[in-house]
């Protein structure tokens, strides 16, 4: 019998190491599982459930995430959270979760193959997202953890810092704009594009 092979959305792409050309380093994360969990705040026996679990509380600070191991979960909206797992553990992980909410009022999705994950990698990593959005994701040097949700460059994303100062930040958006989401930021992130701000632009050449 035939079986399907799993195939990233960014497979064909090589990484794009930051040097001569790139400010930043960009590459795909493949091997990682992802479950959309939505959990009632107020229900407390449900939130205790899940941290038996996964090993930790879910985020309930807007715009946070939480962290044990490889295992993580990002803040998304005061219900809903995106659970980060290795992709070996992806399914036991929901049958886990389906047991221990089984009577509550929450769901649990599978939404490995429905996304790519972008890694930009080096100093200016945030100045590059800030060209392709007005949303704020944390000041000048936002916070190793915070999570945005936004526009970028017209495309839907999820922004995880994952380490501030040598900035290190995974990108999350529908499997479907991974090609065009890789492309703005390979150009986003060229030397010619540099951005320094409140410093003196040096002029284009006309």
């Amino acid at each position: 019998m035939t079986e399907a092979i799993a195939i990233s959305p960014l497979s064909h792409r090589e990484p794009d190491p930051a040097g001569e050309d790139s400010l930043i380093a960009i590459t795909e994360i493949v091997g990682r599982g992802m479950i959309d969990l939505k959990v009632q705040p107020s229900d407390r026996s449900a939130c205790d459930a899940v941290r038996e679990v996964l090993g930790f509380d879910l985020p309930s600070t807007p715009r946070s995430s939480s962290r044990k191991g490889e295992r993580a979960a990002l803040w998304l909206s005061i219900d809903q959270h995106l659970i980060i797992t290795p992709i070996a553990e992806c399914e036991t992980q929901i049958e886990a979760l389906n047991t221990a909410l089984n009577g509550h009022v929450a769901a649990v999705t599978d939404l490995s193959d429905a996304r790519a994950v972008i890694r930009l990698s080096g100093p200016g990593a945030s100045d590059v997202i800030r060209k392709g959005s007005q949303a704020d994701i944390g000041g000048s040097g936002p916070d190793a953890g915070t999570v945005s949700r936004m526009p970028l460059a017209g495309i839907p994303a999820v922004v995880h810092m994952v380490q501030s100062g040598s900035e290190i930040i995974d990108l999350y958006v529908d499997r479907s704009y991974g090609e065009s989401a890789w492309e703005w930021l390979a150009r986003a992130a060229r030397k010619e594009a540099e951005l320094r701000v409140f410093t003196k632009q040096q002029e284009p050449p006309v």
